[in-house]
């Protein structure tokens, strides 16, 4: 993989099948606000670090890493400094 050199922060979906959401995405700074997704979404994490509160608890997804999260659950997450 690549190395991000963007300005802005940006979010490509796609759903491959039905009931399951994929995303790719570069945050810098804020990355969004609490939300919940209609379908299983399922995230990597390319580089860097990214922090989430989610079912009550801060989690991380580390470069490598994967984030699978359950429909109607909210969440809100942002990249860590």
């Amino acid at each position: 993989m690549g190395t991000h050199t963007h300005d802005r922060d940006w979010v490509r979906y796609d759903q491959p099948r039905r009931g399951i959401e994929t995303l790719h995405a570069f945050f810098r700074g804020h990355a969004f606000d609490r939300h919940a997704h209609e379908t299983l979404a399922v995230a990597c994490t390319d580089s860097g670090v990214q922090r989430f509160r989610y079912r009550g608890r801060q989690q991380e997804s580390t470069g490598g890493g994967m984030v699978v999260l359950h429909p109607g659950e909210a969440h809100v997450g942002h990249c860590r400094a």
